[in-house]
């Protein structure tokens, strides 16, 4: 069984082999695509969830995350 320190070091090995496979692909458009899905994950606050199930979360915390902001 692998360690949780192990899996996210695959998942990031993984993440980053399919990014630069992408960008391989068509160097123009993925660049494109990069600069626009980073203006896309900032506007959203996309977070990654690791857990049993991985999933996209957009702006978790999202009420906190404003309250910490109103008080600081």
């Amino acid at each position: 069984m692998l360690s949780k320190f192990a899996l996210l070091s695959l998942l990031c090995a993984l993440f980053v082999v399919s990014e630069v496979r992408a960008q391989q692909a068509n160097a123009a458009q993925s660049r494109r695509y990069s600069l626009e899905g980073e203006k896309a994950l900032l506007e959203t606050r996309a977070t990654m969830y690791l857990d049993a199930e991985c999933k996209m979360v957009n702006d978790p915390y999202r009420e906190e995350q404003l309250l910490w902001q109103q008080l600081g």
